[in-house]
């Protein structure tokens, strides 16, 4: 797909996760408590139930009828959506020009990749930056976003993994076909690979959650089309 495609779709993709909130109340001192201090200790529950309860419920999908409805502010959303090429979300200063063309397309959602080598660049250090920033862009231009994790596979390969993976057969093997030779596809029956890729997925979703609360993100999109192009499946032992 070229970086200049923009491909009409209505997208369908896991839902973003909502942020559930748990108040932690320590345990009492053993020396009584005052009246005023109990009173208090009696209206932290209360105080943690009701912010709980203005929490905005998170997208979701409900049954209406004989069909379902994706549920965004508790009114149903039609995603009218147009899809980036694989690697346009990757560069802001080429994205500029590009938000005001998918408004003037009356779109209301975009499809973009988030991208496992730019999320992650070295192993256990998060930069969401980017991601970050083409929320902002999305909520400027009154778009919402489902994104797509080009985590570990990417239209089967691995080619969007951070260089610390891609450097590391050992320790992230590679799948193999049939006459055992290496591709550039992990392997999906590493736990290393899931592992890594598993984490950052989890630090992504997790950021969103945090900063994310005007909803721009209504889906996102676990894994990108895992699969085989040059093999029916994979040899690895």
């Amino acid at each position: 797909m070229k970086k200049s495609s923009l491909l009409p779709v209505i997208g369908t993709a896991m839902l973003a996760a909502g942020c559930t909130c748990m108040a932690l109340i320590g345990k009492a001192q053993q020396s009584p408590a005052k009246p005023a201090q109990a009173q208090q200790a009696q209206a932290k529950p209360a105080q943690a139930q009701q912010s709980l309860s203005q929490q905005p419920q998170p997208p979701h999908l409900r049954t209406a009828g004989k069909t379902k409805q994706l549920v965004i502010g508790q009114e149903p959303f039609l995603v009218l959506g147009g899809e980036l090429g694989n690697s346009s979300a990757s560069d802001l200063e080429y994205m500029k020009p590009i938000w005001p063309k998918l408004q003037a397309m009356h779109l209301n959602t975009v499809l973009l990749p988030v991208y496992w080598e730019i999320l992650e660049p070295k192993e256990g250090t998060f930069d969401f930056t980017l991601v970050d920033s083409l929320v902002a862009s999305a909520r400027l231009y009154n778009l919402k976003l489902v994104l797509l994790w080009f985590g570990a596979w990417k239209n089967s390969m691995s080619c969007y993994a951070p260089e610390w993976v891609k450097t590391n057969q050992a320790r992230f093997p590679r799948a193999v076909n049939r006459a055992g030779k290496g591709l550039e596809i992990l392997s999906a029956f590493s736990r290393n690979n899931l592992e890594a890729d598993s984490r950052a997925f989890s630090a992504l979703m997790k950021h969103l959650r945090d900063t994310d609360s005007e909803q721009t993100v209504i889906m996102v999109q676990v894994e990108n089309e895992i699969g085989m192009l040059t093999e029916a499946r994979e040899y690895t032992e």
